[in-house]
């Protein structure tokens, strides 16, 4: 692992996991051992089953590329915090986002 804090994701109140990046900059996701030992846990997304799996490649990047906003928001925020486009990464580096998923 590179010097990324681990981003902790939440449902609600709840620790589901972690997100880091590996040694090629690619985000990384492992559940936590708290929420894959809850009867009531469900995976993030059908693409991250519940799993000790260290999760990393194209199902990490796009779950959460896409809870990043679009748009002219995302384009005024690129230019204020002077991120290249595309850059989702340095989202998660500069602690730009504070993440919380809302499962239903």
């Amino acid at each position: 692992m590179t010097d990324l804090v681990p981003l902790n994701v939440f449902a609600g109140q709840h620790w589901v996991g972690s997100l880091t990046k590996n040694a090629s900059y690619r985000l990384v996701f492992t559940y936590a051992p708290h929420w894959l030992a809850n009867d009531d846990a469900i995976p993030l997304t059908p693409q991250l089953p519940l799993s000790r799996q260290v999760f990393d490649g194209d199902p990490v990047e796009t779950f959460f590329q896409n809870l990043l906003p679009e748009g002219d928001i995302l384009d005024f925020i690129e230019k204020a915090w002077h991120i290249s486009a595309g850059n989702t990464l340095c989202w998660w580096e500069i602690g730009m986002i504070t993440l919380k998923i809302y499962l239903l």
